[in-house]
């Protein structure tokens, strides 16, 4: 990302940030990261890897449900489109396939 935002990052001053943003953050960076992954490792002991997969390819569309209920967010076409993205992933891989009989 460094080459990307090398410019906002350079302007940026530490100083003008309020104190209760580093909670903020610390708890984004803590709670909705690191817990996450570390309930997926414990998903995949208990269940199959293709049901923790599914549940992993939609938390984007859940949040952008939660966003939309609580309008902090509006629909656009690209949010659409990724989700119908999203589902076509799912379906391919809940796809039973079937054997062949050689």
């Amino acid at each position: 990302m460094i080459p990307f935002s090398y410019h906002a990052i350079s302007k940026f001053v530490r100083q003008s940030i309020p104190k209760n943003i580093y909670w903020n953050i610390g708890f984004f960076i803590i709670f909705t990261s690191c817990f996450t992954y570390l309930f997926n490792l414990y998903d995949l002991s208990k269940l199959k890897p293709t049901t923790v997969s599914v549940f992993i390819n939609l938390q984007p569309v859940i949040a952008t449900i939660c966003a939309l209920i609580t309008e902090s967010d509006s629909l656009n076409l690209i949010k659409i489109s990724a989700t119908v993205i999203i589902f076509l992933g799912v379906y391919l891989v809940t796809k039973q396939v079937e054997k062949s009989t050689k």
